[in-house]
């Protein structure tokens, strides 16, 4: 057993094991850290007396022979003896063990684990490989029973809460999607709610909903170095930072407009809505700054679906806001998208089906057996 400080600074324990423990007498554990022979059986006598470690458990009487040539008991103590002295012993040995012990304790604390990368490139931990991977493997199990219950979640808030009643569990911008298909009474749909994220989905022209690859509410829309950042996945210029209550949030301090910080997100858009159906201008820079976006958006959606008609739903889009928003975006894009604005059809449903379309559609999906 060696303690030393390694090339990069660091403290080092090297240990040779044999039936997976390391044996020492008192001479050698005196050798080790740095200490008379007495003051090593002064602290194990403490240590068998404090009840820290059990006498019988940890030490071992060896028959060895001695420089004088002749053979003599001595008993030899295990590696817990060894660590519990290290961290007694007063010396620059001692000092050095329980730096490294403390480096090691709180890698474990903090990490979760703590590995010996060089003992287990080197071999000599090859009994343990096997274990380690076993352990990986119940993490892993655990993390995929974790993820389960996760996924679950809103199947048991159904049945705990209402019994066995028809469910179906959708993306939301599908059902955003549908509710524009059912409003519209026609296929090759793009719905887009406004909310407190941007739900986004599509009916494809065969009626068709198309599942979970278009959520675009983290599909970057602004290219911009200093475009806004989403807290969630730490990318700029994310959709959701353009086309929910978030967007409102973000642009109403720019516009002259002060939130009190106290307010949750929802009370916030109410209180720039409130200003709009007052026809206060500093709250229609607001919406008309998002029917910019969503003009130059809606181009980039069309190169991806090819979509006929667009349903913008949502709170975000209720009220005179949500009209200014439309018309703004068809101005530009009568502007800037001339061929596009010509093939598609952007378009509000009635205030009512602006705030609860998606829940008449979603209303729709589960299959009732009778």
């Amino acid at each position: 057993m060696l303690i030393y400080r390694s090339a990069d600074g660091n403290i080092k324990i090297d240990v040779r094991m044999g039936e997976e423990t390391v044996w020492l007498t008192q001479d050698q554990m005196a050798t080790l850290f740095g200490k008379a022979k007495s003051t090593i059986n002064e602290h194990l006598k403490n240590i068998f007396s404090e009840g820290e470690l059990v006498a019988d458990s940890v030490i071992r009487n060896f028959r060895t022979t001695a420089a004088d040539g002749k053979s003599y008991d001595t008993n030899y103590y295990n590696l817990d003896v060894i660590i519990s002295v290290g961290y007694r012993v007063k010396s620059h040995q001692g000092t050095q063990f329980r730096i490294w012990a403390t480096q090691v304790l709180r890698e474990y604390l903090i990490k979760g684990f703590a590995l010996n990368d060089e003992r287990m490139k080197s071999g000599k931990s090859m009994n343990y490989f096997d274990e380690l991977q076993e352990r990986i493997r119940e993490i892993r199990l655990s993390e995929r029973v974790f993820y389960q219950k996760v996924k679950d979640i809103y199947i048991r808030a159904i049945t705990d809460t209402f019994g066995n009643v028809p469910y179906a569990v959708a993306n939301d911008g599908d059902v955003s999607a549908l509710a524009g298909a059912m409003s519209l009474e026609e296929d090759n749909v793009l719905g887009i709610a406004m909310g407190t994220s941007e739900a986004v989905g599509y009916v494809d022209p065969q009626g068709r909903i198309t599942g979970w690859l278009n959520e675009l509410a983290f599909v970057p829309v602004d290219a911009a170095p200093d475009a806004m950042r989403d807290e969630w996945s730490g990318d700029i210029g994310c959709g959701v930072k353009y086309f929910s209550q978030d967007a409102v949030i973000k642009l109403a301090p720019r516009a002259g407009i002060a939130l009190d910080e106290s307010l949750s997100p929802a009370e916030k858009l109410k209180v720039v809505q409130k200003l709009m159906a007052e026809d206060d201008p500093r709250a229609a820079d607001v919406y008309a700054s998002i029917g910019v976006y969503l003009a130059h958006t809606l181009a980039l959606y069309f190169d991806l679906y090819h979509f006929h008609h667009v349903l913008l739903l949502g709170r975000v889009m209720s009220g005179k806001g949500g009209d200014l928003i439309l018309s703004t975006c068809k101005e530009v894009m009568a502007d800037e998208y001339p061929e596009i604005a010509a093939r598609i059809n952007p378009t509000l449903p009635d205030e009512k089906f602006r705030r609860v379309g998606q829940s008449a559609a979603a209303a729709s999906l589960p299959e009732i057996v009778k």
